[in-house]
């Protein structure tokens, strides 16, 4: 399955829903839409991946590298609505605590 990823910037929050593989082949896109998040000085960056169908290690470090990233501009990354397949990764790879998880967006 491709990967789509919803990007909604509404300053100070971007939220990134994210839907099909995180996988090699189009982990990259991750970091393109934290991009425009930091473009748009967005403080907040959630990232949904409810719809995620399947995470490998590439889809994971790039989830850390955002979590860099905006760390680096003074911005947060807030992970929200793992799928069973995405948490059971995450778990395994101890980023869920690493990276915050929530399961709903902080209003």
């Amino acid at each position: 399955m491709d990967l789509e990823i919803a990007v909604r910037l509404t300053p100070p929050l971007a939220e990134l829903t994210i839907r099909g593989d995180l996988d090699l082949s189009t982990a990259e896109r991750v970091g393109c839409a934290v991009d425009q998040a930091i473009s748009s000085n967005c403080s907040l960056v959630t990232v949904d991946l409810h719809d995620v169908t399947f995470i490998d290690c590439s889809g994971i470090r790039a989830l850390v590298e955002a979590h860099q990233r905006l760390n680096d501009v003074g911005s947060h990354l807030l992970v929200i609505g793992l799928s069973p397949r995405v948490s059971r990764m995450m778990k395994l790879t101890a980023t869920d605590s690493f990276l915050g998880v929530a399961e709903l967006v902080p209003q």
